[in-house]
């Protein structure tokens, strides 16, 4: 058994190709339900700098829109699968009922039931009271199991929760989250959507509480890459050397997540993922200005719009709204977070690709082209032109 490896990471495009190869050439071969799996057991990475949690490795094919999409989805305490699936049509796989995930996480971070008969606790809430009120406590710590309900079971379930916990230290005047799982996908779980969602959440809390965003630490008693994708991984470490955090990292630009409170922030979330369902529903028809009016009573939303502007594109394009489309990606074009304009640039083209959009995808290539690749340094323009060829 390969076990206690550890990886110190700046950001999670170094964390995601040092780990796949950690656990691709070191980990035991071992088969789990008759699948092939390699696994580290025991494994611990660490990101220094949270904020950096857009990952562009190319042949990841990543859909950020739809990562962000989850997360809100997550933060706002959802765990139905209306409007998840939108995004993630796969999701209804891990679901026993077709309508939720028993597993999910939103209603565990934000009313989470020690006993059934007591009043449900917010968790996010209960760990900015607990620091605010210590700042050096050990007990800012967010549950999401029930040993009872998942672990004890008699219950068959195609979804238990991965994460074990999530504890925030303040130190040296610095937020530090330590997320623990029992069990990480190495491609999918780990940095598809745990480092975003969960960094996301560090970031938001380390605003509330004034204090500057500390490092991450992610641990895993099983850490593994299943046998379907053991030829994509090897393409992947192929290009273990680029990264856009370190070849364009003086045109990295963005402002911190930013709310005045947990009330703020979770009023925040329920009010988008109510926008985008509406949008996707077509419950209600919104102009662009009026679109941002929804958000005009929460003056630090402006510093999200920039993660609303790539999921509502996404909507657009799969809904054919490509009139709609066109406006938004000049919101995207503007964006000042390079590594999220990098992602979103780069999921249209594959998404547009794929569905034949040849007209709509000049239009891109022309606005990507002619204008903000100019800045970007060569390693990132052949990742971009590799991408999208």
């Amino acid at each position: 058994m390969t076990l206690s490896l550890a990886i110190i990471s700046r950001d999670i495009n170094n964390a995601f190709s040092n780990s796949l190869f950690g656990v691709y050439h070191t980990g035991d071969n071992i088969e789990v339900r008759g699948i092939k799996t390699k696994e580290l057991t025991d494994f611990t990475f660490m990101i220094s700098d949270p904020t950096k949690r857009f990952l562009t490795q190319p042949f990841r094919y990543n859909n950020i829109a739809a990562t962000i999409a989850e997360t809100f989805w997550v933060m706002a305490g959802r765990d139905d699968l209306e409007f998840l699936k939108f995004f993630l049509p796969n999701c209804i796989d891990y679901s026993d009922n077709g309508e939720t995930w028993r597993g999910g996480y939103g209603p565990r971070l934000r009313k989470y039931h020690c006993d059934p008969k007591d009043e449900a606790i917010n968790q996010i809430e209960n760990v900015i009271e607990i620091l605010d009120d210590d700042a050096f406590s050990r007990q800012a710590i967010i549950i999401i199991p029930y040993p009872d309900y998942d672990y004890h079971c008699i219950v068959q379930t195609k979804d238990k929760p991965c994460t074990i916990s999530i504890q925030f230290l303040i130190r040296d005047k610095k937020l530090h989250c330590f997320v623990r799982n029992r069990s990480n996908d190495a491609i999918w779980g780990t940095f598809n959507i745990n480092v975003f969602e969960w960094t996301f959440l560090q970031e938001i809390i380390a605003g509330i509480l004034n204090v500057e965003i500390g490092e991450y630490h992610h641990n895993a008693i099983s850490f593994h890459i299943y046998e379907n994708m053991f030829r994509r991984t090897e393409k992947m470490l192929k290009y273990q050397g680029y990264n856009i955090y370190e070849n364009d990292k003086d045109l990295i630009q963005g402002k911190p997540l930013k709310f005045n409170s947990v009330h703020e922030f979770t009023d925040v979330m329920e009010l988008i993922v109510t926008l985008i369902e509406n949008i996707i529903n077509e419950t209600k028809i919104y102009h662009e200005e009026e679109m941002y009016s929804d958000f005009s009573l929460h003056h630090n939303t402006i510093n999200i719009v920039d993660y609303i502007n790539v999921t509502l594109s996404y909507v657009a394009m799969q809904k054919e709204q490509y009139d709609r489309a066109y406006s938004l990606l000049s919101f995207v074009d503007s964006i000042k977070m390079l590594p999220l304009k990098i992602c979103g640039f780069e999921y249209f083209f594959r998404f547009l690709k794929k569905n034949n959009q040849v007209e709509f995808r000049h239009f891109l290539d022309k606005l990507f082209l002619e204008t903000w690749i100019k800045q970007l340094s060569k390693q990132t323009k052949q990742f971009m032109l590799q991408e999208i060829k």
